[in-house]
Order: C-alpha cells, then sequence, then structure tokens
C-alpha cells in the first residue's frame, strides 16, 4: 500500500521502506534502492551483497539528496528508513523503496513524501491597498475599520485568520491567487468601532501544516478618537450673589484625545476659562471665574464637552447644564402715583408713592424717608404706608423735599432715586427775617419783605397801618428775588410822628395772595451810642491800632469817624470814615512818616476822597490805599530831622482784638476822637492820647 509521509522544509523526515523478508527467518536484504517518481535510476543504494556484507555500501545522488540522506538498516521486525536531513522543498515526490533478498523474491514499497513550505511574507494593508504600521488609527468611534492581510509563499496554501485578542474572529479566506509564488489574503471589517477596541490589538496568522511550530504573524494595535462620556458641572447649585466672584468647575471623561471644554451662558461664550487634565488625559476639569450680575438670574449656564477630533465633533457634543439662581441687593424705583404730576402738586390733595422693587430673595423690607429721615405709619399725621406704596394725606408746604425708598433682603439694602416733591401753595411769610425798623423823620428806610412762594410771586402789596387804617403803599416798592426767595424793598419816608407804626406786606402767586401778610415795625430811631471800651492793640514800634465796641446804632444805620488832632496845636490831621469802629495807624516812610488806616468804610476813605483836615505848615501829607487787605490808610509826612525811622508796615485785614477795658496809652502826642454817626445826628467823640 501507498504511505504518505509529510515534513517541513528545513525539517528531518524518514520514508519507511520494510527490508524484512517475508517467510525464511534466515533469508535477509542485501540491496535495497530508492527510486522517485517514477525514475529508473535510483537515487540512493544501499548495498549489502558478498563483500558488503559485513560493512554495507551507500550511495546517494548528488543531485538528488547528496549527503542529506542515509539508510538505516534496523533489526529485524523493526521499520527501516531512509532518513533525509534538511528537508528541500524538490523533496517531495512520489518514492519508491526496491529491496532485493538473499533467496526471497524482490519486494517494493512506495512513499509519498509531501514537503510543507511556511508562507514567506505578510502584510497588512488599508482598503486603498496603503500597507500599515504596528499602530492603526486613529479611528473614530462608531466608524468602520477594514484591514487586509496578503499572504505570499507557502504550500500548501495556507490557511490566513484575524485574531483579537487570543480570540479568533474571522478565518475566511476572501481571495486566493495561488500561484508559484502563492499568494492568500483575508479582509477583515470591524463594525461600528466602540471603545472596548480602544488599543486592542488585532493580529493576522498564517499556517499550512501542523508540523508547524509558529504561524506566520503581524500584529497592529487600533488607535481611537473617543467622544467624551459624561460631564457635569461641579456644584452644589446653591444661589449665587450678585457681584462676588465664583470659582465653577466642569469635569468631563472619556474622550480621546482629551476635549475641548466651552462655557455657555444663554447662548453666549465665556471665554478665560483654564482646562487641566488627570488620569492620563482620561479626566478633564475646566474652571471658570464668574462675577454675576442680577440680570443673570434666571439664565442657563451650560459646559459643553466635545471632541474636535472627531469628524462631526459638534453632534457629539455633551452639556451640562444649569439654570442660575443669582441673589442681588433689591433695584428700587420710586415714582409718582400714576394720575398725578410732579409739576401740579398743590397743598391740601393726597399724594402718592409706588416703590418698585426687583429682588433675590425676594422677601424684602421696605422703608420710606423723607429728607433721609424715616417716615412710620400714622394716619392721624395723614402718613399712610402700605405694601410698596406711602400716602401722604392733604399734603402741606412741609411735605416738600426728597423722598426715597428703602429696600433690603439678605443681600443689602438698595435705594431709589431721590423723588423731589414741590408742593405748591400760596406767599407765606419767611421766618428769620428783620421784623422791626428804625428810621427818622425825613429820612428814606429800605424795609425788606421776604416771603416763601411755589410758584415764585409774581406781585407785592405794602400798606401803613398807624391808626387802624390801612394805606396803600405799593407805588413805593421794588420787587425783586434773592437767595432767601422772592423779595419786596419798600423805600418808606416817614414825614412826621405819625408816619411811624406798623407796614403791612402780601405777596401774590397763580395760586393767590398770601393769607397772612408779614408784619413789621417801624419805629422812630434816635442818635446811635457812642463807642465803647476803646483800646490800643497790635502795638509794634512802627504801628499800633485803635478797635472800639459798637454801641447802640439807634434803630438805623451807622457808621463811625475817626479824628486826628496835633495835640499841642489841636490842628486836624485826618478825618476818616468807616463802617466798623477799629483803626490802624503806621509810620509813613519819610524822616518822620504817620498814616492812619481803617477798615473798609462807606464808600470812598476820607483820606482816599482827600477828606483831611487842613494842612499845617510844618506838615506835607500823602494819601495811599492798602490794596492787599481791607484797610484804607493816610501817610503824615513829619519835617523832622531828628526821626530817622523810616520803617513802613502793611497789615492785613485779620485785627487781634484789645483785652480788657481800658487801653494803655502812650506819652501825650496825638490826640484820636472815635465818633458814631446815624442819619439821626452823632455821638458824643471818646478821646485818646498816644505819640506817634
Amino acid at each position: 500500500p501507498l504511505q504518505h509521509v509529510v515534513s517541513v522544509v528545513k525539517g528531518k523526515t524518514n520514508l519507511p521502506c520494510d527490508v524484512t523478508p517475508p517467510d525464511d527467518e534466515d533469508d535477509q536484504a542485501s540491496l535495497v534502492l530508492f527510486y522517485k517518481d517514477g525514475s529508473s535510476q535510483s537515487i540512493y543504494t544501499y548495498d549489502a551483497r558478498d563483500k558488503y556484507a559485513q560493512r554495507p555500501r551507500h550511495w546517494s545522488d548528488e543531485e538528488a539528496l547528496g549527503k542529506r540522506a542515509f539508510f538505516s538498516k534496523l533489526l529485524p521486525h523493526q521499520q527501516s528508513s531512509l532518513t533525509i536531513d534538511n528537508v528541500h522543498e524538490a523533496d517531495a515526490g512520489l518514492y519508491r523503496c526496491r529491496v532485493d533478498f538473499k533467496r526471497s523474491p524482490t519486494r517494493n514499497s512506495r512513499v509519498n513524501l509531501t514537503v510543507v513550505v511556511p508562507p514567506k511574507q505578510m502584510k497588512i494593508t488599508n482598503e486603498k491597498g496603503m500597507e500599515v504600521g504596528d499602530v492603526i488609527g486613529p479611528f473614530d468611534e462608531g466608524a468602520t475599520l477594514i484591514l487586509v492581510c496578503i499572504v505570499t509563499g507557502g504550500n500548501p496554501m495556507p490557511e490566513v485568520t484575524w485574531w483579537q485578542e487570543g480570540r479568533m474572529i474571522d478565518r475566511h479566506v476572501e481571495v486566493r491567487q495561488y500561484s508559484d509564488q502563492g499568494v492568500a489574503s483575508n479582509v477583515l471589517q470591524l463594525e461600528r468601532l466602540s471603545r472596548n477596541d480602544l488599543r486592542s490589538k488585532v493580529s493576522c496568522q498564517a499556517s499550512n501544516s501542523l508540523f508547524t511550530q509558529q504561524p506566520l504573524t503581524k500584529t497592529v494595535e487600533i488607535e481611537l478618537n473617543l467622544k467624551p462620556l459624561d460631564v457635569r458641572i461641579l456644584s452644589s447649585r446653591q444661589p449665587l450673589s450678585s457681584g462676588k466672584k465664583y470659582e465653577l468647575t466642569c469635569q468631563t471623561t472619556g474622550s480621546r484625545p482629551f476635549p475641548k471644554v466651552t462655557w455657555w451662558k444663554n447662548g453666549h461664550l465665556l471665554k478665560h476659562s483654564q482646562e487641566t487634565q488627570y488620569d492620563g488625559g482620561n479626566v478633564t476639569l475646566s474652571q471658570l471665574t464668574v462675577q454675576l450680575t442680577p440680570e443673570d438670574d434666571g439664565k442657563k449656564l451650560v459646559c459643553r464637552a466635545e471632541n474636535s477630533a472627531l469628524g462631526l465633533a459638534s453632534a457629539t457634543a455633551i452639556e451640562d447644564n444649569w439654570l442660575l439662581d443669582v441673589y442681588y441687593v433689591p433695584h428700587v424705583r420710586l415714582e409718582l402715583g400714576r394720575n398725578l404730576q410732579g409739576d401740579h402738586i398743590r397743598e391740601g390733595i393726597d399724594v402718592y408713592f409706588n416703590c418698585h422693587v426687583t429682588a433675590r430673595p425676594a422677601g424684602v423690607r421696605l422703608v420710606w424717608k423723607h429728607q433721609s429721615k424715616v417716615l412710620h405709619h400714622n394716619v392721624s399725621a395723614g402718613v399712610i404706608i402700605s405694601e410698596t406704596s406711602l400716602v401722604l394725606q392733604r399734603v402741606a408746604r412741609s411735605a416738600t423735599g426728597r423722598y426715597t425708598c428703602h429696600a433690603s433682603n439678605a443681600e443689602g439694602e438698595g435705594s431709589s432715586a431721590p423723588f423731589h416733591l414741590n408742593v405748591a401753595h400760596k406767599p407765606v411769610c419767611r421766618a428769620g427775617q428783620k421784623m422791626s425798623y428804625g428810621g427818622a423823620k425825613g429820612l428814606t428806610s429800605e424795609v425788606e419783605c421776604h416771603v416763601e412762594s411755589k410758584p415764585s410771586a409774581t406781585s407785592f402789596r405794602w400798606a401803613f397801618n398807624g391808626s387802624g387804617e390801612l394805606l396803600d403803599l405799593t407805588p413805593g416798592q421794588r420787587v425783586g428775588g434773592t437767595k432767601d426767595g422772592p423779595t419786596s424793598i419798600l423805600r418808606y419816608t416817614p414825614r412826621n410822628h405819625l408816619d411811624f407804626g406798623t407796614l403791612l406786606c402780601w405777596a401774590t402767586n397763580p395760586l393767590g395772595t398770601q393769607s397772612q401778610p408779614c408784619v413789621f415795625h417801624f419805629y422812630a430811631a434816635g442818635v446811635p451810642d457812642p463807642p465803647k471800651n476803646c483800646s490800643i492793640s497790635n502795638q509794634t514800634l512802627s504801628s499800633f491800632e485803635i478797635d472800639c465796641a459798637e454801641g447802640y446804632d439807634g434803630g438805623i444805620p451807622q457808621h463811625f469817624k475817626m479824628h486826628v488832632f496835633d495835640i499841642k496845636t489841636r490842628t486836624l490831621l485826618a478825618n476818616l470814615t468807616s463802617s466798623s469802629p477799629r483803626f490802624a495807624l503806621h509810620l509813613g516812610s519819610g524822616s518822620s512818616t504817620s498814616s492812619v488806616s481803617h477798615w473798609p468804610s462807606l464808600g470812598s476813605s476820607a483820606a482816599a476822597s482827600g477828606q483831611v483836615g487842613e494842612t499845617p505848615k510844618t506838615h506835607s501829607w500823602k494819601a495811599s490805599s492798602n490794596n492787599g487787605s481791607s484797610a484804607n490808610s493816610v501817610t503824615v509826612d513829619y519835617n523832622n530831622s531828628n526821626n530817622n525811622n523810616k520803617t513802613t508796615r502793611r497789615h492785613s485785614s485779620h485785627h487781634v482784638a484789645s483785652v480788657g477795658g481800658t487801653a494803655v496809652i502812650p506819652p501825650v502826642g496825638t490826640l484820636l476822637q472815635v465818633t458814631a454817626v446815624n442819619a439821626h445826628g452823632k455821638t458824643k467823640s471818646t478821646l485818646n492820647e498816644t505819640l506817634i
């Protein structure tokens, strides 16, 4: 029968040949010949005949097996065989073993040798025929992967299989083009790649014999782009306070490579977030600093994670939303009642305000203020406060002023813009004005009537009440306005003692004439009292000042005069006028110079206008003005060669009063006379002596 032997190229094989005699145990093989593929020429000979019986002769065809073959004749009942080392692919074929025995007939046996040639080359390509490396991709998650494993060589044709992580996943050889070179291929198609395929190893194996210890193998690793698995804003979702800064964190996992994380607020992109990767890039934290405003309350905050490496990144983006709850200080708006007009509020009507408040949290406490003072609910006083409204019943002009509404919650207090309420009313007499005036017969006095009026007074009326009857004096008035409000000035000249009494003033505005007039007492004035407590102050080597206290003015305006006399000759040296009893004397720049100056006077100073006394023959006069102060001065030059003092000092308007009631008078030399004067007359003079 035909025997089959399989061997692998470069391996070792044995071709069996039965050399056992058929019947005669004493018989033995004397010649063994091997033929191949029907050839009549042997390729190997084992000769144990005659002289070679003790040492059989071996011969091998160099072109066939050469030294790679050796026949082993074993003991009886043991199978002999032709051993071939380093099997060649050409060794395959049908072998015939011929055995000649000494006595028994010749025996022939056949052996078919199959030589297995392992695959020579393997390459893996993509669907476009391009050979791939050890790492393939990255492929998008969900994509289809196509790999082609091409094997060259091998006999018989190898089986090409695909394996993934030790598990066979495809053994179907789609293409067979077997020739002398031998080509076989297997196409692997993996549908919908998932994250389980990430970095998994796919191997192609080619094998054509069980004798092959290791199949020809090539392995590739799959790299994937993965979409994010989840995204979460790491927050307790508690209310946030307006104006405060918060660090918000968003966490996303599962993306490969690490994702793009963006923040959005009501569809608007928020910039300046910072991302940090952890766990080998599997976890990404995005931090954003926010400072919210009241307008952000109720808006939607979104953290979005997307893998921009994916073909349809926007389609694979995932989001986490947070509906913001923003707490803020109340926003307060104050407005006048709907049916009221701010410029048409008059005394006696009801006025009401509405306070509009928006706040989070909504629970607020309202406070109303008038001129920064808290208003309280007081029905008897006409102040009614209910929820968000304030009612002022029968408003008086005292209700004029600034109103504000204040609302407070856990975040703080908010205040409205002030509403200035102006209550229109008829004129009333302004409090605190001068109500008594003194006058003299034939002297015109000005009496001022000040009123408060909203709108402003348009006209005034004056009357005199001397004996119970009113005498209209309106033609003699002058109407004007001051910072204190509308004012009327009456120029009044009494002619006899019956013209002293009461003056009445009424003002009128568009709302009417004031109900109660302003009443002024006009009395007869007298001569002013003389100045008192005159003293010398601020005394230096070159100057001194005279300072007196004013006496009663007699009921009408007064002014003061100083006369300077030479004490020896009684010659008048200066005649000065001032609105106050304060005067200063200075030494001039001449050989012996004296000057007299005073504080602001009524009209021009006596010195400046040349109102000085008769100049003695031994004196020369020079008038001057102290522009740097409120005092005017007159300089008197003495023609005295013995006085070398040439110092002139200028005094500021800051006066230093003397202490005590009696001044220390220098040695006799000059006589000073201070007099108070009004329209009714003048007082007796006050004399002081001093040496200049």
